[in-house]
């Protein structure tokens, strides 16, 4: 097991606040407590005059060979490689690190953090209630993704609903007891304490049975369990949670995903975090909204109402606070000035490994209401944008927080439903193909200029 660097904040889960110089000082301080520090390598892009490639794909992996010719790694087992982000994960020495620095194939080094669980709020069960009464006509189904801790697929408000699985434990505590696993069976929930999150998480976006249901039952699910433990307790790593996100964007496609869901994080930031926060998440979760996928992401449960956790302070995130059966903030619910949603996070009923069904209390029950709702909307209107269900979900109620005066919205899916009819008049036939939302012909990805290959632009894909 690598050595892990260990952070404890937090309600829900642990976090963190680094900016670019604590960020050099925290793997400084790591290198004198520990002789293997786990890093992200953030590499840079090459001028388009250099080479020629047919996609992103083939151009990080040559970037990334590249440098692993260069730092002479020969076990290339031990370390991380990304798809779709100009990035390398892997566990170095300071000679390593202080060889990374002065390469010319690095742009940033970032500390690969660790940051333990902590057990939601439980409290006693409501009466049985439906989540919402909106009837719909479903044309498309699509997917939710929820990277957590793993889902019980065989509990009877997730029966039949995973359609794929995938495990990224840096500790090896994949079903497999390995570091990687795919397939349903990769789904499973972890073994730890606090491992039924996932499960309630999954449920309040797509369960259903007989009494209750989610917001979305018509959706599938793909689970993504990115749990690790170590002597500290369990939690989750940066590199892991990448490493699910890279994974979505590589099968998108194959799994008609509309949405994902981040029930974790942490940290304090009192503005837009791109810049702050390791880049690589916002290159994937930008790249993610490029597709149409929206990233849902809760806010946290500090008590804060100047500032939020990581990575819901990423700009292209739909950050979520937590109202209450009152319609008032819950108090443990992060809020700030740029949180783009409220929905209810206080007392949800939802599912838990071994059949169950619980009340619990957080942001974390919060996002998996949105993220459905992202999904209800989708499988509605197939062809809706990211920049459409994003506008949809502020078509939603008014919403003042009281206790900083923060004006946002509240989750309202009959508001927003509307609204996509408005936009396109009459629900679309589901075999047309999404519009690109804007005639450009190039773009930007990690400083990459990309010339989109269309009818429109007659050019290669070039860097």
């Amino acid at each position: 097991m690598r050595n892990q660097v260990v952070v404890l904040l937090g309600v829900l889960f642990a976090s963190w606040h680094v900016s670019s110089g604590e960020l050099s000082n925290e793997l400084s301080r790591a290198f004198k407590e520990q002789s293997l520090v786990n890093v992200l390598v953030s590499l840079k892009s090459r001028p388009a005059s250099h080479s020629q490639w047919r996609n992103l794909e083939q151009h990080i992996d040559v970037m990334q060979q590249k440098l692993i010719n260069e730092m002479g790694w020969k076990n290339i087992n031990h370390l991380v490689r990304y798809k779709n982000a100009p990035l390398i994960a892997k566990s170095v020495a300071k000679s390593e690190y202080d060889r990374l620095r002065k390469s010319e194939f690095v742009n940033s080094i970032y500390l690969d953090k660790f940051t333990l669980l902590k057990a939601p709020k439980v409290s006693g069960q409501l009466p049985s209630n439906k989540a919402f009464d909106v009837h719909v006509k479903i044309k498309q189904v699509n997917a939710v993704v929820v990277i957590d801790s793993g889902v019980d697929f065989n509990h009877p408000y997730l029966r039949n609903k995973v359609v794929a699985g995938a495990c990224f434990s840096s500790s090896g505590h994949c079903p497999n007891n390995r570091k990687k696993q795919f397939g349903i069976q990769a789904a499973k929930p972890c073994l730890f304490k606090g491992c039924n999150h996932g499960t309630h998480v999954a449920g309040i976006a797509v369960g259903e049975n007989g009494q209750h249901q989610g917001i979305a039952p018509q959706s599938q699910l793909i689970s993504i369990n990115a749990m690790s433990q170590n002597s500290s307790g369990a939690g989750f790593t940066d590199s892991d949670i990448l490493q699910s996100l890279d994974w979505v964007l590589t099968n998108h496609k194959k799994y008609n995903i509309s949405v994902v869901n981040m029930s974790l994080g942490g940290g304090r930031f009192y503005d837009n975090c791109d810049s702050d926060y390791p880049y690589p998440y916002t290159s994937l979760i930008n790249q993610l909204r490029d597709k149409n996928i929206l990233t849902v992401i809760a806010s946290g449960n500090e008590y804060l109402t100047d500032s939020i956790g990581a990575p819901a302070c990423i700009s292209s995130a739909v950050s979520v606070g937590s109202v209450n059966h009152n319609g008032e903030a819950s108090d443990f619910s992060n809020s700030y000035k740029r949180i783009t949603i409220m929905a209810h996070g206080s007392q949800i009923l939802s599912s838990v490994p071994g059949g169950q069904l619980e009340v619990m209390s957080g942001t974390s029950m919060a996002s998996p209401q949105v993220a459905g709702a992202i999904a209800l909307l989708k499988s509605v209107y197939p062809r809706a944008t990211a920049k459409q269900l994003y506008r949809a979900m502020l078509s939603g109620d008014d919403f003042l927080d009281s206790r900083n005066q923060v004006e946002t919205k509240k989750l309202n899916i009959k508001k927003s439903l509307a609204y996509l009819k408005h936009q396109f008049k009459k629900v679309p036939d589901k075999s047309k193909p999404v519009e690109e939302s804007s005639n450009n012909c190039n773009t930007k990805i990690d400083g990459i200029l990309i010339e989109k290959s269309n009818t429109d632009c007659g050019q290669a894909i070039r860097w």
